[in-house]
């Protein structure tokens, strides 16, 4: 499984440069989050006196990135989305639902609740009497499923920016 990164700077509006600045270092760090588990399923499949002690270390990786992408949303929400509202009523240009606040605080809760779900596996994990085996399973499968809702909520807001941009940038 490949991560899509979207190509910085060759988007004919600036907007959706600025979304790619924000959302291209979350698919990065989700690529790390891959990549750190596949150790942790390796540890867990050589039954690694280690793999407690990556299951630790990925959690406490896994707060700090969850912790920068709420910023990161918040910056986009703050930053980004007023600018759009404000152009939109300077404008009185409406270019649709998908960029209603409803909307887009519907995307961020996805997002929000499924990286809450992954942090509350560590707790899970520590009072599950599953095998090592089904908990590190169900830690990667979670994850993956953060993974597509970020994916999911960041394809709808880049492909609104390329089809709408230039609305908000002088076209």
């Amino acid at each position: 499984e490949d991560v899509y990164f979207a190509q910085f700077g060759s988007a004919e509006n600036p907007l959706t440069d600025v979304l790619l600045l924000l959302h291209n270092p979350i698919r990065r760090e989700m690529m790390d989050a891959r990549r750190i588990l596949e150790v942790i399923t390796e540890l867990e499949q050589k039954r690694s006196p280690n793999l407690e002690l990556a299951l630790g270390c990925f959690f406490e990786w896994w707060k700090v990135f969850s912790n920068c992408t709420a910023r990161l949303l918040d910056i986009k929400e703050s930053v980004v989305y007023s600018w759009i509202d404000e152009q939109q009523k300077f404008r009185k240009v409406n270019v649709g639902q998908e960029f209603a606040a409803f909307e887009r605080i519907g995307r961020r809760e996805s997002i929000n609740e499924v990286l809450n779900f992954v942090s509350d596996e560590e707790l899970e994990m520590s009072r599950s009497s599953l095998s090592s085996c089904k908990k590190v399973l169900r830690l990667v499968k979670h994850v993956k499923k953060a993974e597509n809702v970020m994916y999911e909520s960041f394809g709808v807001e880049e492909k609104l920016f390329s089809e709408c941009g230039a609305v908000y940038v002088g076209g």
